[in-house]
């Protein structure tokens, strides 16, 4: 039987500040890194990923920029 995983994302303001958190929380590894997005494993399993909240790449923001998170 195949696995299957959860892959959350969060959209945050602060990329690498948040990085830099959930990796003391989580006892995680960055696995991508950047200023946009980032992928924190912990064993070599995703656990998290994170994405800038006002980056709208090739698929549009998001969340609303100016709304509560």
């Amino acid at each position: 039987m195949r696995k299957v995983s959860s892959q959350p994302l969060l959209s945050v303001r602060d990329v690498p500040k948040s990085s830099r958190w959930y990796q003391q929380v989580l006892d995680a590894e960055s696995a991508h890194g950047g200023e946009e997005y980032e992928r924190l494993t912990v064993d070599g399993e995703l656990v998290l990923q994170l994405h800038e909240l006002e980056e709208g790449h090739h698929h549009g923001t998001l969340a609303k920029p100016g709304v509560a998170l």
